[in-house]
């Protein structure tokens, strides 16, 4: 099972996802997000409250996959659509008070860093420390976001308590909320990961029986047959059905 974040080909450096699906990254991407988050919203002097919005946000937009893309194209880590990015680097500060830089949404730091101002802009908006209602405002497609705010608040409290006990996020935490995009990406158990496959149980002809047949998987204790002709019994070995459910 591979846990190192994925190198980009094309962009040497660049940390990538598995796919362009939410949450196809490695564990170790998926931490390296979570951690990039933490350190981007510091250089913001941001709360443990905003911090913990902010992840409970990624959780959802992205899986914490830098390559997401949506099915309407918006990408990253943050999901910022272009044209939002555009206005955000007209209106909009980053850490500082400094001049957003250029938008890359397939850059991890770049993606991120729009994603707090754009946040920090719809919190005021919301005029609420709430991840419901501002998510509200971040996400303004009702059929998108309205099924995740029942869990948004309860994730976001969470990540604040682990935050205010740890400084820090782990992902098991993150794996354990209910707005986990793919919960089938679990920490033991990712795209890269080999597929478990089902291991057939060695079958034995009857003169191979040892003296404890129970050790044979699927291998019923022998019965003896009538006697034949010439008066001899032989063993019968008699196979579970259930197995042979899964054999056939």
């Amino acid at each position: 099972m591979s846990t190192k974040p994925t190198p980009s080909k094309s962009q040497p450096g660049r940390i990538t996802g598995l796919s362009r699906q939410a949450g196809a990254a490695t564990d170790e991407t998926k931490q390296m997000v979570i951690n990039a988050i933490l350190k981007k919203a510091d250089e913001y002097g941001l709360s443990n409250k905003d911090k913990a919005n902010l992840i409970a946000f990624a959780n959802i937009e992205s899986g914490f996959n830098p390559d997401a893309v949506s099915n309407s194209g918006v990408g990253g880590v943050m999901q910022v659509e272009s044209r939002t990015a555009n206005d955000a680097k007209k209106r909009l500060r980053g850490p500082g008070g400094h001049q957003l830089g250029a938008y890359n949404k397939f850059d991890m730091n770049s993606n991120i860093e729009y994603g707090i101002a754009i946040y920090l802009d719809k919190k005021r908006r919301a005029n609420s420390e709430d991840a419901d209602k501002i998510y509200i405002e971040y996400n303004s497609v009702k059929e998108q976001h309205s099924k995740h705010l029942d869990h948004l608040k309860t994730d976001s409290a969470l990540f604040e308590e682990e935050l205010n006990n740890f400084g820090s996020i782990s992902l098991d935490t993150v794996y354990s909320t209910k707005n986990s995009p793919n919960p089938h990406y679990s920490p033991h158990q990712h795209p890269s990961a080999p597929k478990p496959t089902f291991q057939k149980p060695v079958r034995h002809h009857p003169k191979h029986l040892s003296a404890d047949p129970h050790r044979i998987q699927g291998v019923a204790p022998p019965a003896w047959s009538q006697p034949d002709a010439l008066g001899i019994r032989s063993p019968m070995v008699c196979y579970d059905t259930h197995i042979l459910e899964k054999l056939f």
